[in-house]
């Protein structure tokens, strides 16, 4: 630990034979490269447990695949001060896949109008025998090519201009990022404030 031999009580009682001290160059090189061997295997050890904790990963996961329109639940990992995460339930929903982003990225939409950008390990299908009214509505909608787009800030497209973001896919009124109808014709891509943060 502090790079020398300690002198323990019993050497200092019964002293041993006086070794020839170092040079400090050869105490610094032999220093060196025992830093250097416990720098590599540390670096060994650490990839071979990578490799391990990826292989037991993939052997325990499950990809759950959607479609648009599919009804699910939502894995609530979220907590508010002053209530406590153990009474309130686990999943909620059922919620709606508004997009499919890739095979594990999705795009849900909730009752209140909330867009989550989540992956599937956070999903499960909703096999309730009864649909939401609200739901069915989106399905047939997302069927006739007639869905309705919504900001993040719950309200829909009322005809005016609405810009999504190229990083993280959420749609947003022009008014909501202080964007007018001219200055998004200029833009070539557009982030929004969280992103770009």
């Amino acid at each position: 630990m502090l790079g020398k031999e300690l002198s323990t009580p019993v050497e200092l009682v019964i002293p041993g034979k006086r070794t020839n001290p170092q040079s400090p160059e050869d105490y610094v090189n032999s220093l060196q490269q025992g830093l250097e061997i416990a720098h590599e295997t540390a670096r060994t050890t650490l990839r071979t447990e990578l490799k391990r904790t990826k292989r037991d990963y993939h052997i325990k996961a499950h990809v759950h695949s959607f479609k648009r329109g599919q009804a699910v639940y939502y894995l609530d990992k979220s907590s508010v001060k002053g209530k406590s995460s153990k009474l309130k339930p686990v999943w909620t929903g059922p919620a709606i896949i508004s997009t499919v982003l890739t095979p594990a990225t999705y795009i849900v939409k909730f009752r209140n109008s909330e867009i989550k950008t989540v992956n599937h390990d956070h999903l499960k299908p909703c096999w309730d025998r009864t649909i939401p009214a609200w739901i069915r509505k989106e399905r047939e909608a997302i069927e006739s090519g007639q869905e309705i787009t919504y900001c993040t800030c719950g309200k829909p497209d009322d005809g005016d201009l609405m810009v999504a973001c190229d990083r993280c896919f959420d749609w947003f009124h022009g008014r909501c990022v202080n964007l007018t109808r001219n200055q998004a014709r200029q833009l070539k891509t557009f982030i929004c404030p969280s992103c770009s943060h």
